[in-house]
């Protein structure tokens, strides 16, 4: 781990850091755009050090990009960022956004967020899909209407990974065993196009994770690639001897939780977005399940070492680890965000529902046996699947709505919307 050691020094907390100044002046908070807008974005950055770089790009509640990020490279201390910047992005649903601007010294950096809102057109769910995968060289998808009918849509002649829906895109990504490939299906008809193949001496993708106009994948090589969505590699950072098995966007940071390649150690990384560069990375005692933005500031950590799992607080700026909430000893299988702070867990002891924003941690539904899960936020209805059975929930009292049973394993639910 000689390139680790060599970083030591980057990753600690340091009080005395003076970060980028941004000062927004247009947009005006809360002011009302169309999707199809050109916003004039005036700022002002000052630092102490040359800004080596600023970004414009717009977020969604959760934090993920929705639009092209537009970068600038003023190498000077007091900057004034005068700019036109299109949304172009017309599948956006109307909804509060934020425009971030942000800004850096190259190792130091800091963003201000202004809240905007943009009128574009009214989400509204179409269907559930049901991965289910009988052996390693076949899946079947299954549709599931509002009737709660499932029909049969799709058999692929190969098993898969992961996968997920892309619904600016509207597409169905998924990666296909090794030698992997990045695969991508139309959802309107399913046609196949494939993205980009794992290349070796280790070709393989353990996790894809799309935001904004980019897909990353996590390579068996010890790198991570961003695609766009004309199938181009955009992005990429240096091959190390971590190999990445989980990834999060957060801020201008790509996240990987990551494995040594020989041994046992574990790590997150974080580089970023807009060169691939290493920015820190943190050793830690523990497999990184899940991982979401909580704030501007933290990520939440959903972990398990053996049997032991808990939820940690991570500040990805100062990259460091607040105090851990316990859950019970066992096997977390899957976590879902469920509203802006509050997750679903689902845990070998039951479903737990836990609130980052409060810290409360309680017991949900007794339901032991599901395997993966899928929220529908416009019903309010929590999908819930075990080897055979899709059990349907009311969010709001994990009250039974419907038991949809299919004939082979299901390894994953995906929600389709409009957009």
């Amino acid at each position: 781990m000689m390139i680790m050691m060599s970083l030591f020094s980057s990753c600690r907390k340091d009080d005395d850091i003076t970060r980028p100044v941004i000062t927004i002046m247009e947009p005006q908070s809360g002011s009302v755009h169309w999707v199809t807008d050109t916003l004039h974005v005036l700022a002002t950055i000052k630092h102490e050090k040359e800004i080596s770089e600023v970004s414009i790009v717009i977020r969604d509640q959760y934090g993920q990009k929705v639009t092209v990020p537009k970068y600038f490279f003023p190498d000077s201390k007091d900057y004034l960022l005068d700019a036109d910047y299109m949304i172009n992005a017309p599948g956006l649903l109307s909804n509060g956004y934020s425009l971030t601007i942000e800004a850096t010294d190259g190792s130091i950096g800091n963003k201000e967020y202004q809240p905007i809102y943009l009128q574009g057109v009214n989400r509204e769910f179409q269907r559930a899909l049901a991965l289910c995968r009988p052996s390693q060289l076949k899946t079947y998808i299954y549709s599931i209407a509002e009737d709660w009918e499932a029909e049969s849509i799709k058999t692929l002649n190969y098993g898969f990974l992961k996968a997920e829906i892309s619904p600016s895109q509207r597409k169905l990504k998924m990666i296909r065993p090794q030698p992997s490939a990045l695969l991508v299906y139309d959802l309107d008809e399913l046609l196949e196009d494939e993205w980009l193949a794992a290349s070796p001496p280790f070709p393989v993708f353990n996790d894809l994770y799309t935001d904004g106009p980019l897909t990353y994948l996590a390579t068996g090589n010890g790198d991570i690639k961003g695609v766009n969505q004309y199938a181009h590699v955009e992005y990429t950072t240096p091959v190390m001897d971590t190999v990445p098995q989980l990834l999060h966007t957060h801020s201008n940071l790509v996240m990987a939780f990551s494995h040594s390649r020989v041994g046992s150690e574990r790590f997150i990384m974080q580089y970023y977005t807009g060169t691939g560069s290493l920015k820190a990375w943190k050793k830690i005692g523990f497999d990184i399940i899940s991982m979401f933005s909580a704030d501007n500031e933290f990520c939440v950590l959903f972990t398990m070492d053996g049997s032991i799992c808990n939820i940690y607080p991570y500040h990805v700026e100062d990259n460091y680890l607040g105090e851990s909430i316990a859950l019970p000893d066992g096997e977390i299988r899957d976590v879902i965000r469920v509203g802006a702070n509050d997750y679903l867990i689902a845990h070998s002891d039951g479903i737990f529902r836990y609130s980052f924003d409060t810290g409360n941690l309680v017991f949900w539904s007794i339901e032991k046996d599901v395997q993966n899960m899928a929220f529908d936020d416009l019903r309010s209805l929590l999908y819930c699947s075990t080897v055979y059975d899709i059990k349907v929930f009311r969010a709001d009292n994990a009250g039974l709505v419907k038991q949809i049973t299919l004939l082979f394993p299901i390894y994953d639910i995906l929600i389709q919307y409009n957009k």
